[in-house]
């Protein structure tokens, strides 16, 4: 049993366009869920996070929102950008994006996104 926590646009994971939803087993939410109650957050969950919400478009990621106060905002981000790389390395599916953002040593650590819109910029978040 478990909680759904990602609406994900290919959930094979083969190019397929079979949306599906990710789910934390109810195991790993006890441990942490008084936590989670008091702060809204964990310890062990301090993760970057960009300010955005994107999609996986086979074989690019797309913004759908960035929010109003947010790295992403900051950094000149827009709905409709095409995420491409994380600090140089491509990134072309969702799975992509989050391990490198999350393969940091702090929540607060600045990397470089490249991508594609109307016009070609770099952008840097932190």
């Amino acid at each position: 049993m478990g909680i759904g926590s990602l609406l994900v646009a290919d959930a094979t994971g083969r190019n397929r366009r079979l949306p599906g939803n990710m789910v934390v087993p109810v195991g790993l939410l006890r441990p942490i869920l008084a936590e989670l109650q008091q702060s809204g957050s964990s310890l062990k969950s301090h993760r970057p996070r960009l300010g955005l919400t994107s999609s996986d478009q086979g074989r690019h990621i797309q913004i759908a929102r960035v929010s109003e106060v947010s790295p992403a905002r900051l950094a000149g981000l827009e709905m409709g950008d095409m995420v491409l790389a994380v600090d140089g390395a491509k990134v072309i599916t969702l799975e992509a994006l989050y391990e490198k953002l999350w393969d940091r040593s702090a929540p607060d650590a600045e990397i470089q996104t490249h991508g594609a819109a109307a016009r070609r910029r770099q952008h840097r978040c932190a």
